[in-house]
């Protein structure tokens, strides 16, 4: 009877072996599968890292060239002068220099005053400058 009993649990118990085994084997190749996804994860993102790092400096230094190029710009045009196309002088007055209290640098004509042009100039380098970081932005929000 002892014989027959060791019979019986042998063939109950070879088959669920050879099920663990199997699942053992599916269970290590899972992990190994699961190892090389994250490991290939892992580069990708330090790549994808590197490359918005790139692009961000890239951004940063087209930004500052046009900022540079637009002050460039300004210093050159010190020899321009804005003027009121209408003669109007509504920003000086009527002021001449013989008045009292009139600046030294008073407008002749249509030309506006040094003071005036100054800040006009001054007003449109920085209207430049905010249009260029707005476009910096721009560009850098939309390109990605």
């Amino acid at each position: 009877m002892a014989w027959g009993v060791h019979l019986y649990n042998e063939s109950v118990r070879k088959p669920l072996q050879q099920q663990i085994n199997f699942l053992e084997a599916q269970n290590k190749a899972n992990a190994k599968r699961a190892a090389d996804l994250l490991a290939e994860r892992e580069t990708a993102n330090k790549i994808a890292i590197q490359n918005y790092i790139d692009y961000a400096r890239s951004s940063d230094e087209i930004y500052t060239t046009e900022i540079a190029r637009i002050r460039a710009a300004a210093n050159v045009a010190g020899g321009l002068r804005f003027s009121d196309p209408f003669g109007s002088r509504c920003a000086t007055g009527q002021a001449g220099k013989s008045d009292p209290g009139t600046p030294e640098t008073a407008p002749t004509g249509r030309e506006l005053s040094s003071e005036l042009d100054a800040f006009l100039r001054a007003e449109a380098s920085r209207a430049d400058e905010i249009a260029a970081y707005a476009q910096s932005c721009h560009r850098f929000v939309n390109e990605r």
